[in-house]
């Protein structure tokens, strides 16, 4: 994975692909199919997203604003990290959480009940997905540049012979007049 530093920029984000975006990553890095109450959770922090992106009350409507990566990274983390819901994702269903887990390519696959979503990596892949789609923008919307190394090619006008009687002319089927 490519390490991509945060910028200045101003990117426009929406309610929805936050939401969505903690959803889909939720989903992926649980050891279930899915996590414990994900649609409660996600109905619960869909008003307090809104609150956090939307500050203005003329884009309430739009449901999206634009913002600096920086802040979108915080808010990320206020939902994950702030929320009840999300933070019992990150103890095992049944047992002791264990402090650390050592796993080879060897080892078995581990019980779901003696894991669980890390909520830091939770974070740091749903920022990953939103720069990967910024990233993607970007070079989307860059110019199309020519190398500065490249020639110019000048085109010059070749006179065309001009041979006058009985001559045909090269790929014509037209005499010159005698």
């Amino acid at each position: 994975m490519t390490k991509r530093r945060l910028q200045t920029k101003w990117r426009f984000v929406g309610v929805k692909d936050l939401t969505a975006a903690i959803a889909y990553w939720a989903v992926k890095l649980s050891p279930y199919d899915c996590p414990a109450n994900l649609v409660k959770v996600i109905r619960a922090i869909t008003p307090h997203a809104t609150a956090l992106v939307i500050t203005k009350p003329k884009h309430k409507r739009l449901g999206f604003a634009l913002l600096p990566e920086k802040r979108i990274k915080k808010i990320v983390e206020a939902l994950v990290l702030g929320t009840p819901g999300i933070r019992c994702w990150n103890r095992c269903r049944r047992g002791k959480t264990p402090d650390f887990a050592v796993t080879s390519a060897f080892s078995k696959k581990p019980h779901p009940d003696r894991s669980f979503i890390d909520l830091h990596a939770l974070v740091l892949a749903v920022m990953y997905d939103f720069r990967k789609e910024w990233a993607d923008e970007d070079r989307d919307n860059q110019p199309t540049q020519k190398p500065k190394n490249e020639r110019k090619t000048q085109t010059r006008r070749i006179p065309a012979p001009a041979v006058c009687g009985t001559t045909r002319i090269r790929n014509s089927r037209t005499f010159c007049p005698a």
